[in-house]
């Protein structure tokens, strides 16, 4: 039986620290797609200029062939050329070009994962200083990570495994002896340890393997620590932001230490580094986790990838918990309502789970027809209809003196969830086509104004939807704090448009003579250190970390309430929300309130219903959307500062489109 390893907290952590230096991986490799436009070394983007590999003086000379991996710098070449040579990489590069002519893995025929086992084995036999096939003599754990080889023989992706083991096989040319089953197994490896890279921008570039230190921390539904990836480390970042030394040790359930382990001290200077960074509390010697997974879905949802993906059967707290934690029933709530208005329990039988069944699959299809024809018009269409109205409850015999039942999915469902995206998205692709077909166009700025408004109220119900979520389950502070940073988006974005002069004589300084700027808020964060540029060390810039969320909330609620009616009263689906959701409870503003009551919370007063005609828009309407998004803004930069720090990519987009704001207070 392979032996369970786990990383433990050296000592107590709070929220928002750093548990390890950068950590290079042991190997990386780009996704095809990026060969060409980013630095096969760092995996940063290129400039017009790059440098190719350059082949070691001690290898046999091999027929050109256009070079498919690419360099930043002279620098990154050199360390990288190396291994792409002495791993056989340029091998399979000229024989199989263009590279998605290799076998077909999980991203469409891609070949990172084969390129990258290339690079590891290459790796892992260096350190042994053999090249035969004693050299791994177990095949369950290689270099110290488990690989699943076992697990994964009857399993579907034990062909494309065996069918990537031949192609490392005759690229390899004789290079290990044996049958095989040490390319399968390091293969296996990759499938079980590699992490999507992602670069400043978010995109995902390609796939990294990291030693012992990263791939020794298991999976939790409800985990306490979260990792980044940082591209370029100067000793001031690092002295600035990250400790020198691990905070955290390895340990084994039987007791062992993992001996034999690979580590990747070779590989420093070299590849995308991770940083490891706690999200919570963590108590000395306590288990150090991270998701490996969305951590939005039900739980039967999360099981189904976890098994697939890793080949574990998740037994965390939250998934284990009886009865289901709040937020997992939440995220699969089911409504059931009549034609006279009346509100039914969903009982689960066999029509009802059929109708449910059905209202899912057509979401996700409406859902994936915007994301391939990019067709917005039928899919706000479709899926405001599919969320207002649900799915007929097809009863073979209708219960007597019962009007026909429908099944709706609650608010805080996973595919409401992905619907308000999806929604926010559609309403603002509509907005920027009206208004690039014809921007002089009146009712083009009409229906472009009322499609951005749309737009950025869905962004907001999102972003209070997932808060409300958050405020139970915390490990899903990432999500949180990028839904806030798109809704501040959305709203600032809409404030500023250009299209309200197109209403009334609006004052063109009302934005750029905002008060906003010198709110507590604002000074909070800047002052923290949060938003602004200047660097703190200190281990307990978290330790107010509920009162300036509380701070926020408070603000948030109090903008919101002033300008949601507003907001809504275009739209369809959120003109029937507003008068579901009571703000003040949904954000628990008050600690007392009762976070089950939000599943069934009406609306108490606590939103404002405007008296002023909806066609005319007042210059502190405008002040308020521009008010509350700035709020949005900060806030999601503040939570997205505790699960990356200072400087994380979300936190520079937030400062970048605040100074714009200061200097173009109105878009075009």
């Amino acid at each position: 039986m392979t032996e369970r390893m786990e990383m433990r907290a050296g000592k107590g952590i709070g929220v928002g620290e750093d548990l390890t230096p950068p950590l290079p991986p042991l190997a990386f490799s780009l996704y095809d797609s990026f060969l060409l436009s980013h630095c096969s070394a760092c995996s940063l983007p290129l400039s017009i200029s790059h440098f190719t590999p350059t082949p070691p003086t001690n290898l046999p000379s091999y027929p050109s062939h256009p070079a498919l991996l690419r360099y930043c710098s002279p620098f990154c070449s050199s360390l990288d050329s190396p291994l792409h040579y002495f791993s056989s990489e340029h091998l399979l590069l000229l024989s199989q070009s263009p590279p998605s002519t290799c076998p077909p893995l999980h991203h469409g025929g891609d070949s990172s994962h084969l390129r990258l086992s290339l690079r590891l084995l290459h790796i892992l036999f260096e350190k042994n200083q053999q090249n035969d096939a004693a050299a791994i003599a177990q095949l369950d754990r290689i270099g110290g990570l488990i690989t699943n080889y076992g697990k994964f023989e009857d399993h579907d992706v034990l062909g494309m495994v065996r069918e990537v083991a031949r192609a490392m096989t005759t690229v390899l040319a004789g290079k290990l002896d044996g049958d095989g089953k040490v390319e399968e197994a390091v293969m296996c490896l990759v499938l079980s340890n590699a992490v999507e890279v992602q670069d400043k921008n978010g995109r995902n570039v390609g796939i990294a393997v990291y030693d012992w230190r990263f791939s020794w921390i298991n999976h939790s539904c409800s985990p306490n620590a979260c990792y980044r990836f940082t591209t370029i480390v100067t000793p001031l970042e690092v002295e600035r932001e990250s400790p020198r030394h691990l905070r955290i040790y390895p340990a084994a359930t039987d007791g062992g230490g993992g001996g034999g382990a690979c580590d990747s001290k070779r590989s420093e200077g070299y590849g995308p580094r991770i940083v490891i960074r706690s999200i919570k509390e963590i108590k000395e010697d306590e288990e150090v986790t991270i998701g490996y997974t969305d951590l939005l879905q039900p739980k039967e949802m999360r099981q189904s990838e976890l098994f697939t993906k890793y080949q574990f059967n998740c037994c965390c707290k939250r998934c284990t918990a009886t009865p289901a934690t709040y937020v997992d029933r939440a995220l699969q709530k089911i409504s059931v309502y009549s034609l006279d208005g009346q509100n039914v329990a969903f009982e689960g039988d066999f029509y009802g789970c059929k109708a449910t069944e059905k209202l899912m699959d057509s979401i996700d299809s409406a859902i994936d027809e915007y994301l391939t024809f990019n067709n917005p018009e039928s899919c706000c269409e479709e899926l405001e209809e599919l969320l207002m109205h649900g799915h007929l409850y097809e009863q073979l015999i209708p219960k007597p003196g019962k009007s026909q039942q429908y099944v709706r999915l609650h608010e805080f469902h996973h595919l409401s969830l992905q619907a308000y995206t999806t929604l926010a998205s559609a309403y603002r692709v509509r907005a920027s086509d009206l208004l690039a077909h014809n921007v002089e166009n009146h009712q083009h700025q009409v229906e472009a104004f009322c499609m951005s408004r749309i737009s950025a109220a869905y962004s907001l119900l999102l972003a209070a939807v997932s808060h409300h979520l958050f405020l139970s389950e915390s490990s899903i502070i990432a999500s949180v704090a990028n839904a806030w940073k798109n809704a501040g988006e959305s709203l600032v974005y809409f404030s500023r448009s250009s299209i309200w002069h197109s209403f009334s004589n609006l004052e063109p300084s009302v934005l750029e003579n905002s008060s906003i700027l010198s709110h507590k808020c604002y000074r909070t964060v800047q002052l923290d250190g949060f938003v602004a540029n200047s660097p703190t060390s200190s281990e307990d810039q978290y330790v107010n970390h509920g009162e300036i969320s509380r701070q926020f909330l408070n603000c948030i609620v109090n903008l919101t309430a002033k300008i949601w009616t507003f907001l809504t009263c275009e739209g369809r689906h959120p003109q029937e929300v507003k008068d579901l959701i009571d703000f003040r409870c949904l954000l628990r503003v008050e600690s007392s309130v009762d976070p089950e009551t939000c599943l069934t919370c009406r609306d108490t007063g606590s939103v404002s219903r405007l008296e002023a005609d909806e066609h005319q828009h007042t210059n502190q309407e405008r002040m308020n959307l521009f008010q509350l998004g700035v709020h949005c803004l900060l806030y999601g930069s503040y939570l997205s500062s505790v699960c990356f720090g200072q400087h994380s990519q979300l936190t520079c987009e937030v400062v970048n489109l605040l100074r714009d704001c200061l200097r173009n207070p109105t878009t075009t």
